[in-house]
C-alpha cells in the first residue's frame, strides 16, 4: 500500500516537474518574440516619425475627437495569435520528443493564453486612467471604444469584455493550429478563402437581412442593442472559448508527432 501511494506521489511530482518545465520554455520563447515585435514597432513608429519630420506632414489634432488607448492592444492582439499559430507545430513536437505530455504541453498553452488575457486587460485599464488623468491637463478627449458599440460601460465590464475576446483568439488560435497539425496545409487554404469571403458575405447578409437566423444569431452572440450586451457578449465569449479549448484538447490529446 505505502508503495503504491509513493508511487502516485512520485508521478504527480513528475506531472507538476513537466508542467513547469513546459511553461517555461513556452514563456522563454514567447518573451523572445515579444521583444522582437516590441522593437519591430518601435522602429516603424520611429521611421513614421521621421518621414513626418522631413516631409514637413504636420498633422493638427483636432480635440473634439476622442482618443481610444485600448485600440492601442489591437497589434499585441495580432501578434499572439500569429504567434500561437506558428509555435504550435514547432513547440508541440519539440516538447515530446523532451518526454513531456500532451496534456502537459496543452495546459502550457493555456496557462499562455490566460496570462496574456489577464495582462492585457490589466493594461487596457491603465491605459484607460491614464489618458483619463492626462486629459484632465491636456487639450483633448479620450472614450473607450467599447462606449461605441454598448451602453453601460465601465472599468469592470470594459476588463471581463477584453479578457473574453482575448481569451476566445487565444482559443481560436490553438484550435487552429491542431487542426493544422492534423491536417495539414489542406486546412489552412481552406479556412483562409472562407476567411476573405467572410469580410463581403457577412456585411451583406446582416445589412439585407437575407439569413434572419444568421443575423439573429450573429445580434446575439455579440448581444448588440441590449442594456447588459457588454456583460452577456463576455459570457459568450468565454463559453465559446472553453468550446475551443475543450476541442483542441480532444485533438491534441491523440495527436501523432509530425516532423
Amino acid at each position: 500500500m505505502n508503495n503504491e501511494l509513493n508511487l502516485t506521489e512520485t508521478k504527480s511530482t513528475n506531472n507538476k516537474s513537466y508542467l513547469f518545465k513546459c511553461t517555461r520554455f513556452q514563456f522563454e520563447s514567447y518573451f523572445k518574440a515579444c521583444i522582437i515585435f516590441i522593437i519591430v514597432c518601435m522602429l516603424v513608429i520611429f521611421a513614421i516619425r521621421i518621414l513626418n519630420f522631413f516631409t514637413n506632414n504636420i498633422h493638427t489634432y483636432n480635440s473634439n475627437t476622442p482618443v481610444m488607448p485600448n485600440v492601442i492592444l489591437l497589434p499585441w492582439l495580432i501578434f499572439m495569435f500569429c504567434w500561437l499559430l506558428s509555435a504550435y507545430k514547432e513547440h508541440f513536437n519539440h516538447l515530446l520528443m523532451m518526454c513531456a505530455t500532451r496534456k502537459n504541453i496543452f495546459k502550457s498553452f493555456i496557462i499562455i493564453v490566460l496570462t496574456n488575457a489577464i495582462s492585457l486587460s490589466i493594461l487596457s485599464i491603465i491605459l484607460q486612467l491614464y489618458y483619463i488623468e492626462i486629459s484632465k491637463i491636456s487639450n483633448f478627449n479620450t472614450a473607450d471604444i467599447l462606449q461605441f458599440i454598448y451602453s453601460n460601460v465601465n472599468f469592470l465590464s470594459s476588463f471581463l469584455w477584453t479578457f473574453a475576446v482575448i481569451l476566445l483568439i487565444g482559443a481560436f488560435a490553438l484550435l487552429y493550429g491542431a487542426l493544422h497539425y492534423k491536417i495539414g496545409k489542406l486546412f489552412s487554404v481552406f479556412f483562409w478563402v472562407i476567411f476573405g469571403c467572410s469580410w463581403v458575405i457577412i456585411p451583406v447578409i446582416t445589412t439585407y437581412n437575407l439569413l434572419p437566423i444568421f443575423t439573429t444569431a450573429y445580434k446575439m452572440f455579440f448581444s448588440v442593442g441590449n442594456k447588459n450586451g457588454i456583460y452577456f457578449s463576455a459570457v459568450n465569449f468565454i463559453i465559446a472559448a472553453i468550446i475551443f479549448g475543450c476541442a483542441t484538447y480532444l485533438i491534441a490529446r491523440r495527436q501523432k508527432q509530425k516532423v
